[in-house]
């Protein structure tokens, strides 16, 4: 019966282990990711591990999937205005990202080194870049969608590293500059 306590557990403990499994990552990078790193991160017995996931694979790629669902949110937020607020909310969003959620940014950049090394990992990322597009071709056309989202994902790389040459009034005519210079019409908007 799926709505019984004993699955409803089952399937917490399994959440709870995702959950542990991106703490000891964004601790520890991707290496140091064991079953048992995980399950003392999750305080659930060691044995149990491979009742949950498998294999190591397995827990890691549960662990991302959860987390390009959880951080697009701050994207669909940020994305979820008209076209003359998008900007403004790019622009936070990349001071968010860089300056107040350093974790994500960590899982992030461990995510795209497991992409360079395993398709599973690429496909999924390339997913994650896809709705991140999306999100902001609601608002705009998708060539300067795609325009936009390279441009923050790059302002955002750059503001963690670069702080101090990179601040939010820079970031915001980054940005403009991206929104008005690009032209948006419908025979440019196919694959390149």
């Amino acid at each position: 019966m799926a709505g019984s306590p004993s699955r409803q557990s089952r399937a917490d403990r399994r959440d709870h282990v995702i959950t542990a499994t991106l703490d000891v990552i964004a601790d520890q990078g991707v290496a140091g990711v064991t079953y048992r790193s995980v399950a003392a991160a999750a305080g659930v017995p060691f044995g149990s591990m491979t009742y949950y996931f498998a294999s190591k694979d397995e827990l890691l790629h549960a662990a991302f999937e959860r987390f390009t669902h959880e951080s697009f949110a701050h994207m669909d937020t940020a994305t979820d205005v008209d076209e003359a607020d998008l900007v403004d909310r790019l622009t936070s969003l990349v001071l968010a990202e860089a300056d107040a959620r350093p974790r994500d940014r960590l899982l992030l950049a461990e995510m795209y080194v497991l992409s360079y090394r395993d398709e599973r990992y690429a496909q999924l990322t390339r997913a994650w870049m896809r709705r991140a597009r999306a999100a902001i071709a609601r608002t705009v056309g998708d060539r300067r969608a795609r325009a936009l989202d390279v441009a923050q994902e790059g302002l955002t790389l750059q503001r963690h590293f670069l702080p101090d040459e990179l601040d939010e009034d820079l970031i915001r005519d980054t940005l403009n500059a991206v929104h008005v210079g690009v032209r948006d019409t419908s025979t440019l908007d196919g694959p390149r």
